[in-house]
């Protein structure tokens, strides 16, 4: 039992210091990728070269289902026309 006593005051003020520790490597591993952003550019090749992922090239947006249930009312003020219409699975604004 000794023994484990005195392993866990061993490792009790190291497991204090871990959240600052990460939280340096953290700003150095930003740190690194925006230098190598900044000088590979869009540069796949460089930038796999320095041991980093590329994002995902982004993809054309999908359009969204044509909206069902619409309904067109007259509205409160003249030339004024209300629309509505259920909502649409995955659709934002």
């Amino acid at each position: 039992m000794r023994e484990a006593g005195a392993l866990i005051s061993r490792l009790l003020p190291v497991s204090q210091e871990l959240p600052a520790k990460e939280d340096v490597l953290d700003q150095l591993i930003s740190q690194s990728a925006s230098y190598v952003e900044s000088v590979a550019g869009a540069d796949e090749h460089l930038i796999h070269s320095a041991g980093m992922d590329t994002r995902m090239a982004p993809s054309a947006p999908l359009m969204p289902d044509l909206p069902a249930a619409l309904e067109v009312t007259i509205g409160d003020h003249e030339g004024e026309l209300d629309l509505s219409w259920d909502k649409v699975a995955g659709a934002r604004s």
